[in-house]
């Protein structure tokens, strides 16, 4: 802030009186007004140069985070098809399991009807020499 030195305050009184006093303390604080302006221009092209470099900071970071996230959802994407592709590999195992347990469950049925047809024949047999020396069972 500049001073007003009292020599030339009094020659401003003397000469102009009161409204030149006025006058002189208004163009001081205006100089005073207009400097402040040009620093709070300073300091305001200032903050917007460091606004701009945080948006993109910020930019930056968000497009790195929505990469990561791509990333993220390209994987999942690929688990679940792994997934699936384990899923039908294991219905088919089973669609296999169940045909050859059709298969077992076949054979067991016709060895126990012909183990039947074989006790029975045993039983049944008149013709055996043995059988008709004990009279038969």
């Amino acid at each position: 802030m500049e001073v007003i030195s009292l020599p030339l305050a009094v020659t401003v009184m003397t000469t102009f009186g009161f409204p030149g006093l006025f006058f002189l303390v208004w163009w001081f604080d205006h100089k005073k007004m207009v400097r402040d302006e040009a620093e709070r221009q300073r300091q305001f092209s200032e903050f917007q140069r460091l606004q701009a470099r945080q948006f993109s900071e910020f930019k930056d970071a968000q497009n790195a985070l929505i990469a990561q996230y791509r990333e993220d959802v390209v994987g999942m994407k690929r688990l679940y098809e792994n997934n699936v592709y384990l899923v039908d590999n294991y219905k088919a195992l089973m669609d296999r399991m169940d045909k050859l347990l059709e298969d077992v469950l076949s054979a067991l049925s016709l060895n126990t009807q012909t183990l039947t047809h074989l006790d029975s024949s045993v039983q049944h047999n008149d013709f055996c020499p043995v059988a008709r020396k004990d009279g038969g069972r």
